[in-house]
């Protein structure tokens, strides 16, 4: 048999198409492997075959449809922010982009980048049978999992860049909230690894113990009783219920910062994560898979304290966001001729958290008001008069009129 018959033969893509009972077999197993703690190179190996089989959008589909998900995101959870430098040394991230492999502090052994690939896959599978403890297995598994569903949905960039999935994406984002599910595509997972290990909430993150608890069981459901991709993308956080979320920024926090002058931290972070950065920034430097765990914990308390200072990360996309809810709920109710003045109750309560959002941003932020300088950006700050004047028509007509002249 010839070279490229042989090729041929074993093409992922031909035998995706001629042996359709082959592929799902073989994803299934490599996916309960994952669920294997007593085996940690079983794990790691079965996480880094679905890491490269990622890479082809029908084995994306499959490896979805045969329940990835909820196998790999309990993995997450087991990140230990407590571990040792001398561990986290050992720890590999194999698909980490350049951006991390241009800080290794490896360079003095000789290698100035972490391995990446093939190559890097089999350095991590012979690490993994000489990992003492199940702390760094644990860990190491995070890190994998992590870069798998970043490769899943497509999240990662080149290099190591992969078939862009909207269901994948669609569901961390339900299953991580929004703001965490986004920052999967960083090239180094770990503060994001830390923010789920803790508790905080800030203006772009709420996350706590009950929200883990309630996503572990909701994936144990899964793992028992099958998984349904529709149902994890449908998913939604109890606790998240009544939160009003405008532009990525949570309204109650934000304005909760803003009335208490939070500049300073007022997350809830637990007393575990908040030593792993102090133990990184007191001790050496120590290489941790292409990033030294110092420059670890900077990032993570870098990035905490960019959420927890109370100001959104992007303020002019935040303010646009808060003008076109207003737009939305108060001038087009106008158009079609409902009376501003009979906002049901939970809805003019959220109309009026907006417009306090607003009113801090502005402060906050005075330069954005260059941004309320056209009519339809002040005709629904216009109607927000409305409502409060019902109580004296003839200051409501007054208001109705300035409503109308301003969408005009």
């Amino acid at each position: 048999m010839s070279a490229k018959t042989t090729s041929t033969l074993i093409s992922p893509a031909t035998l995706l198409h001629h042996s359709h009972c082959c592929y799902p077999a073989l994803c299934s197993i490599y996916i309960r492997c994952c669920e294997l703690p007593r085996a940690p190179a079983a794990v790691d190996a079965a996480v880094l075959a679905i890491c490269h089989m990622a890479a082809s959008a029908p084995l994306q589909q499959l490896l979805l449809e045969v329940g990835a998900l909820p196998y790999l995101i309990p993995l997450l959870l087991e990140y230990d922010v407590t571990l040792s430098p001398e561990a986290s040394i050992r720890l590999q991230l194999p698909f980490s982009g350049p951006a991390v492999g241009s800080h290794c502090a490896g360079a003095a052994a000789g290698q100035s980048q972490q391995a990446g690939g093939l190559e890097g896959g089999f350095k991590l599978l012979d690490s993994a049978l000489v990992r003492p403890n199940m702390q760094e297995a644990r860990s190491q598994h995070a890190l994998l999992a992590a870069q798998a569903l970043a490769r899943l949905a497509g999240l990662l960039r080149e290099p190591h860049r992969t078939p862009a999935n909207a269901a994948a994406a669609s569901a961390l984002s339900a299953l991580l909230t929004q703001s965490l599910a986004a920052r999967l595509a960083e090239p180094d997972p770990r503060p994001l690894l830390v923010c789920l290990n803790s508790s905080m909430e800030t203006a772009q993150v709420i996350w706590n113990s009950s929200m883990r608890e309630e996503l572990s069981k909701v994936l144990a459901g899964q793992r028992s009783h099958g998984s349904d991709l529709s149902a994890l993308q449908a998913f939604t956080f109890s606790s998240l219920a009544g939160e009003l979320q405008v532009g990525g920024v949570f309204v109650r926090v934000f304005n909760q910062r803003g009335r208490s002058g939070a500049n300073a931290s007022n997350a809830t972070v637990t007393a575990a994560t908040a030593a792993a950065p102090t133990a990184a920034g007191t001790g050496p430097s120590y290489a941790t898979g292409g990033v030294t765990q110092a420059a670890a914990g900077a990032a993570a308390g870098s990035a905490t304290a960019a959420t927890t200072a109370g100001q959104p990360q992007d303020p002019a996309g935040f303010c646009k966001a808060l003008v076109r809810y207003l737009y939305d709920r108060l001038v087009e109710r106008c158009y079609r001729g409902a009376e501003l003045h009979l906002l049901p109750q939970a809805e003019a309560g959220n109309v009026l958290e907006v417009v306090q959002a607003l009113h801090g941003l502005l402060e906050a932020e005075p330069r954005l008001l260059g941004l309320l300088s056209s009519k339809s950006a002040v005709a629904p700050l216009v109607a927000c008069i409305t409502p409060a004047a019902a109580a004296y028509p003839p200051l409501y007509e007054a208001a109705a009129a300035a409503t109308a002249a301003a969408a005009a």
